[in-house]
């Protein structure tokens, strides 16, 4: 039917998309999509926020076109040992006919936790060889969801350790002339890196270290399927500037099926 392929639908999000382009219609279908957006308010301003919280107008990932807002859902997310319920806004983008989840960048596609526990997490275990267990027990946390943690951080390690590096030179930051030997511990110095570029030569809200991670990457930083978000833009920018129209991500991971 006029070429329209169909996926098996995973998540909550729709399938199928139309690419409008000036002098025709092409079309395809891509993965379901999230987009992540810097946040400044904490987990719990956010949720006393409820659906009435304030999120930027995002373009669309496909055409550019400015999307519109769309309802939104309920999802779950853990900080400080405790669990909350989210508002995610979704947008819809008319041309493409796809709606985008919107998620604040405190929190990671197909996880419960947010982003600042995972992150310590890894940082405990990478660089101060913390062991599971210990990491496990300080943060309340599972054991077996820190070390599946830890294992999808480690299988992408050397692609957020050339993709953040890469992206430290584009912001105008300097790296290292030494820098760790373990792949694993020089991606999160990567990240640093190009944190630290980020604040001090482009004057973006970046907030932490692992919230900035989690807006480059698309909130994709330990899901199953990584799409290196370099791929993603069609031009030489890594990281639009504020505010950032927002970076995709395919979802869902299989630890959580919220977005």
């Amino acid at each position: 039917m006029g070429g329209l392929g169909v996926l098996k639908l995973v998540g909550p999000l729709p399938v199928r998309r139309v690419d409008a382009r000036r002098g025709g219609v092409r079309k395809g279908v891509v993965p379901p999509v999230v987009m992540v957006w810097p946040c400044s308010l904490p987990v719990e301003m956010y949720v006393a926020a409820g659906r009435d919280v304030a999120v930027p107008r995002l373009s669309c990932s496909g055409c550019s076109l400015p999307m519109t807002f769309w309802s939104g859902y309920e999802r779950s997310v853990r900080a400080g040992g405790h669990c909350h319920r989210l508002w995610i806004v979704r947008a819809r983008c008319s041309p493409c006919r796809t709606s985008h989840a919107l998620l604040p960048n405190f929190v990671l596609v197909g996880r419960l936790d947010v982003v600042d526990t995972i992150g310590r997490a890894l940082a405990d275990v990478t660089l101060k060889a913390a062991s599971i267990g210990a990491v496990a027990g300080v943060l309340d946390v599972p054991f077996t969801t820190v070390r599946g943690w830890v294992r999808r951080f480690n299988a992408r390690a050397s692609l957020w350790w050339s993709g953040f590096s890469s992206l430290t030179v584009e912001f105008g930051g300097a790296i290292p002339a030494r820098w760790p030997a373990v792949v694993p511990a020089a991606a999160i110095a990567a990240m640093g890196w190009a944190h630290a570029a980020a604040t001090a030569r482009h004057e973006v809200r970046t907030g932490s270290l692992w919230s900035f991670v989690s807006v480059v990457c698309g909130g994709a930083l330990i899901t199953t399927n990584t799409d290196p978000p370099w791929r993603v833009f069609g031009n030489r920018r890594f990281m639009p500037p504020s505010p950032f129209p927002g970076i995709v991500s395919k979802e869902p991971d299989d630890e959580q099926r919220d977005v």
